[in-house]
């Protein structure tokens, strides 16, 4: 998801979302949640990164861990944790019966 730019997606006539990110032969599979936040990046101009858009590295180091860092939550809740965010990533698709064979 990291490489992923703007030129990369795709709207069909159906509104549907086709992510092509050349040199990676993987499917990827958008959960219907995510669907505006594509479609609004699909009709943005140019070709920036859809995920830390001003940033100009391809993989930059620890992208990931940084965001969380710069992302404070308020109302006295913990701080985000790359971990504990892709831990319950994976309890969600589990919890929707989502395949890992898909």
């Amino acid at each position: 998801m990291a490489a992923v730019q703007t030129g990369h997606l795709r709207r069909l006539d159906s509104g549907a979302i086709v992510v092509t990110v050349p040199g990676i032969e993987r499917l990827i599979v958008c959960r219907a949640a995510w669907e505006d936040v594509l479609v609004h990046a699909a009709d943005q101009p140019g070709d920036a990164f859809v995920f830390r858009p001003r940033r100009a590295a391809r993989h930059a180091k620890n992208l990931f861990s940084s965001w969380a860092a710069r992302h404070r939550p308020t109302g006295g809740l913990p701080a985000l944790s790359v971990r504990r965010l892709r831990s319950s990533w994976i309890v969600e698709l589990l919890s929707a019966r989502i395949s890992a064979k898909r």
